[in-house]
């Protein structure tokens, strides 16, 4: 996989809170290193044959197909609560509530990244 550690610290978008422009550049990581990085992922999984698969949104869409492929649950894992601000920290929209349009908003960035794995 392409290292979330070194597009966090390099990414002007990201610094900027420029979510839209950060979202196109993840799905364009998504895009380059998945025909490399999903055939790998299968056959690790194969060989150390998991009870349960754990997911980030890196790989959410080949997490949900191998989970379903070995018939074992698939789990997504975040490292913050997705989408939900708290007492420090405001919704990816600068929100400092979560209304349901900016929660659809963020799904439908989320799983519009995975559409083209699954096709």
């Amino acid at each position: 996989h392409w290292s979330i550690s070194k597009w966090m610290a390099e990414s002007k978008d990201l610094a900027a809170g420029n979510m839209f422009s950060m979202m196109k550049d993840v799905d364009r990581l998504n895009e380059e290193n998945f025909p490399t990085d999903a055939p790998k992922e299968w056959e690790a999984i194969k060989e150390f044959q998991p009870d349960i698969l754990f997911c980030t949104f890196q790989n959410l869409a080949q997490g949900e197909t191998f989970a379903q492929a070995l018939q074992i649950p698939c789990v997504m894992l975040w490292l913050f609560p997705p989408f939900v601000p708290t007492a420090q920290s405001k919704t990816p929209l600068n929100e400092p509530c979560c209304h349901y349009s900016a929660w659809l908003l963020m799904f439908k960035l989320l799983f519009g990244m995975q559409a083209p794995k699954m096709a």
